[in-house]
């Protein structure tokens, strides 16, 4: 009978199972022990690869340990390509381990191109230090741009096709000082901006407006003149602004009311678009 449907083996009885002392045993029930043994050795997996499985393997809440690294189609993932791999060094070119899934990029060397690791992969970099990557048909960047990564920026890069490595996503930089809040995206893109409360006086003639002067250095620099936009008001007042002046730093003002203003702590805000890189 071989197994039964949970596995169990029982061997048949016969004149040979169960042995009794002074009973014949026949040669037609031990041909029938034989094959039915055979039938269940048959039936077992055999350790050295050989046997090949006819049906799903319940594992009963057990795991599968001691499992060998994949390398093809077809093979068990393992919980090694699931954790954080070994760190990476930058390099010209640096290589991904198969196993592993997010890992920490050390070192300051710009980074041209990613070695094969197989079609699919994905990998989350992170960046302990602040380095370039360079854009090229073999690593793919958002915009087609380089990107320069600060210190703990995370990336996630996929290799989609052999030999090409591309970053489907990467955060933007930000950060803040007193001068305001600043964030800067991988295509050059910069956006400042700011509000704040400010002392000001308007009392300089100016036909028959008065006006003041007002200023704000950004709180990240720009490489091109930025578009700028700002807003006062003084006090309680209206009062509008006029005559900017953007620079490369800083941004000058002209405070504008059609009455003098002492001076006064009043509402200033500003945002400022143009390019960091």
């Amino acid at each position: 009978m071989a197994r039964n449907g949970s596995g169990t083996y029982s061997a048949p009885s016969n004149s040979w199972n169960p042995a009794v002392t002074g009973v014949t045993a026949t040669v037609s029930d031990w041909q029938a022990l034989l094959d039915d043994m055979v039938a269940a050795l048959t039936q077992s997996v055999s350790k050295d690869g050989q046997t090949t499985m006819t049906n799903s393997l319940p594992m009963g809440g057990n795991k599968l340990t001691g499992l060998g690294a994949p390398t093809g189609t077809g093979q068990a993932l393992r919980w090694e390509q699931m954790i954080k791999g070994d760190d990476i060094v930058s390099a010209d070119s640096i290589s991904i381990p198969t196993e592993g899934s997010c890992f920490d990029v050390a070192g300051t060397t710009t980074i041209t191109s990613i070695a094969d690791t197989f079609i699919g992969k994905v990998a989350y970099l992170r960046f302990t230090d602040s380095l370039t990557i360079t854009h090229s048909d073999s690593l793919v960047l958002p915009g087609g741009e380089d990107i320069t990564t600060q210190e703990n920026d995370v990336a996630v890069f996929i290799n989609i096709a052999a030999g090409i490595w591309q970053c489907v996503t990467y955060p933007p930089s930000s950060g803040s000082n007193s001068n305001g809040n600043w964030i800067r995206f991988q295509d050059g893109t910069q956006i400042c901006w700011i509000e704040n409360s400010v002392n000001w006086s308007i009392g300089t003639a100016y036909g028959s407006l008065y006006i003041g002067t007002i200023g704000w250095t950004y709180p990240a620099a720009f490489v091109s003149t930025p578009s700028v936009s700002l807003h006062a008001k003084w006090s309680t007042s209206s009062s509008w602004v006029g005559g900017v002046a953007p620079g490369l730093t800083s941004v000058a003002a002209n405070l504008m009311d059609i009455a003098s203003r002492s001076s006064a702590s009043s509402i200033f805000s500003g945002i400022a678009i143009g390019m960091w890189k």
